[in-house]
């Protein structure tokens, strides 16, 4: 008897080709299983890297700015699994790296987000992730210290 879940789809590797002929149709798709598909290690491939530092504290309704260093041009992922959201809306989002090859995502302490908010990000053409923690504080957003 077959299972009435339905199947996991494996992941489709990035196309550097089809991203770089349409990269708003890659960056418009919501896909937090991208945050943690890298690139697969190799000589030739470098690590992404985080740009300053990997933990922030905010408060609700709050927000901070995440950064990578991937290629430029190149896509990043992240996705959030402790609520709140991105610019998307969303606690995922894919953004385009600059001319530098830094790529940035505002992440917001939406209400109802309070605690450790694990974050982690990838990049196709990098190899590992980055994991950033956000803490978000209740009492911040009320300016209690």
């Amino acid at each position: 008897m077959e299972h009435a879940r339905k199947k996991t789809v494996a992941p489709k590797g990035f196309n550097r080709e089809k991203y770089l002929a349409d990269p708003a149709a890659y960056l418009d798709l919501l896909a937090p299983s991208r945050s943690v598909e890298p690139a697969q290690p190799a000589a030739d491939i470098p690590m992404l890297q985080p740009i300053g530092t990997t933990g922030a504290a905010i408060g609700v309704g709050q927000s901070c700015i995440l950064r990578v260093k991937t290629e430029p041009g190149m896509p990043a992922t992240f996705a959030s699994s402790g609520l709140g959201s991105f610019e998307s809306g969303f606690p995922t989002i894919t953004v385009a790296a600059d001319e530098q090859g830094i790529a940035e995502a505002r992440f917001t302490a939406t209400k109802g987000t309070i605690g450790d908010c694990p974050i982690i990000c990838a990049s196709p053409v990098r190899g590992g992730t980055i994991r950033f923690l956000v803490r978000v504080d209740e009492r911040s957003s009320k300016g209690n210290p």
